[in-house]
C-alpha cells in the first residue's frame, strides 16, 4: 500500500504552535514560570479543530513540527471519532486521560482487533508502525515525542478533504 503524508496537520501544528503557547504560558492568572519550568494550566489550553472530523488538538508544549523538539499535545476526541491507519516517522507516546481510547495495529481498521486503553493507560506506538485508534466515548488523551510530528495516512482515501480552519490570534 502506498502511504500518504497529511502536509496539511504538520502546517496546522506549526500554525498552532506559532499562536498559541505563547497564550498558554502567560495566561491571566499564571503563577511566574521560573527559570527552567514551564506551567501550564489545562483550563488555558486553546483548542482547535483538526483535519478529521469530531477531533480536536491543543499544544501543550515544544513545537511539534521543530525536528528534534520533544513536544506535548493534547488530542480531544468525540464519541466514535477515528483515526484511520496511519504512521508516523518518530515513536508516539500516548497516555489517556478521559474515557476509553480503542488502539489497534495493522494494515486495515477493525474495531475488533483494537485494545481498550482506560483513564492512565499508556501506549508508544514506534515510528513506521501501522496502527489505528477509536474514541469510545469522549477521550482526551496526551501524545508525546520527538518532532517533527506528522501523520500518514495508509490509504489515500482516509487522508482528509481539507485542513482545519486557523486559530485566532
Amino acid at each position: 500500500m502506498r502511504t500518504v503524508h497529511s502536509v496539511a496537520l504538520t502546517t496546522m501544528l506549526a500554525l498552532l504552535l506559532s499562536q498559541t503557547v505563547t497564550q498558554q504560558r502567560v495566561s491571566a492568572g499564571s503563577p511566574p514560570q521560573s527559570p527552567g519550568a514551564e506551567i501550564v494550566r489545562s483550563a488555558a489550553l486553546s483548542w482547535v479543530p483538526s483535519e478529521l472530523p469530531r477531533v480536536e488538538l491543543a499544544v501543550v508544549s515544544g513545537d511539534p513540527a521543530k525536528a528534534g523538539e520533544i513536544f506535548v499535545l493534547r488530542v480531544r476526541m468525540q464519541n466514535d471519532a477515528r483515526f484511520p491507519v496511519h504512521t508516523h516517522p518518530g515513536a508516539e507516546n500516548v497516555t489517556v486521560i478521559k474515557g476509553t481510547l480503542l488502539v489497534g495495529i495493522g494494515d486495515e481498521f477493525d474495531a475488533a482487533k483494537g485494545q481498550a486503553l482506560a483513564v492512565g493507560d499508556f501506549v508508544r506506538i514506534p515510528g513506521g508502525l501501522r496502527h489505528f485508534a477509536q474514541a469510545n466515548g469522549e477521550v482526551v488523551i496526551e501524545v508525546s515525542g520527538l518532532g517533527p510530528f506528522a501523520i500518514q495516512y495508509v490509504n489515500p482515501a482516509d487522508v482528509p478533504a481539507k485542513a482545519p480552519p486557523k486559530a485566532k490570534p
